[in-house]
């Protein structure tokens, strides 16, 4: 398997690697354990990123009279045109003499680059109950959905500037149930509709509000 800036080996035992479609950037993106494909999940659903790519950069480097070469986990780009290499790390691996060193090397690469150098452990990228419900929002065939049933979900969200899915359930009964909540997804997920995605699981107590 391909991966960026060198070939990655499948997986083994205890290992997690594989690739999932990146909408946002129309290709496959490749990951190397479940907290670098989590992190995939935050990029795709990040209004501010524009594009990312998967271990992009080879950067060689001396340690102990030795020579090295540091992968980076991604390469991101924001819609303020901003460049930053990401490490992606369990905490229980951040403060390693290996890491730390390599942490090290990324943060020199990128100030001579003009970019910024940045870690995500699970605090970063697992939080609360963001991760499950991105996933809950995303699982869904949004090319079946009809207009009119997602128009009239908006317009009622933007008259009344906030409501539960439940009661739009209640009040939209000429549409199905299902095909409702398809829709609160969507617009969600394509950030023209708001609810707390960390404090609590979606579900039809779920307060959703307009976006200005």
């Amino acid at each position: 398997m391909k991966h960026g800036a060198r070939p990655i080996k499948p997986s083994k035992m205890g290992n997690f690697r594989g690739s999932i479609p990146s909408e946002k950037c129309g290709t496959l993106i490749n990951y190397e354990s479940l907290l670098e494909r989590d992190y995939i999940t935050l990029l795709e659903f990040d209004p501010g990123i524009v594009f990312y790519e998967s271990q992009p950069i080879k950067i060689p480097y001396m340690y102990k009279g030795a020579k090295h070469s540091y992968f980076p986990d991604f390469k991101v780009i924001t819609d303020d045109n901003k460049i930053k290499i990401v490490e992606v790390k369990p905490e229980r691996f951040l403060t390693t003499e290996k890491n730390l060193v390599k942490f090290m090397v990324g943060k020199q690469f990128c100030e001579e680059n003009k970019w910024e150098f940045i870690v995500v452990s699970e605090p970063n990228i697992r939080i609360g109950f963001l991760q499950y419900n991105l996933k809950k929002i995303k699982n869904i065939d949004y090319h079946s959905l009809r207009s009119v049933t997602r128009m009239a979900v908006l317009e009622l969200v933007r008259e009344r500037r906030e409501i539960t899915i439940d009661t739009m359930v209640r009040e939209l009964h000429q549409f199905n149930k299902q095909e409702i909540y398809s829709h609160v997804f969507f617009l969600i997920y394509k950030h023209m509709v708001y609810t707390d995605l960390v404090k609590s699981k979606i579900s039809g107590a779920s307060l959703i509000k307009i976006l200005e």
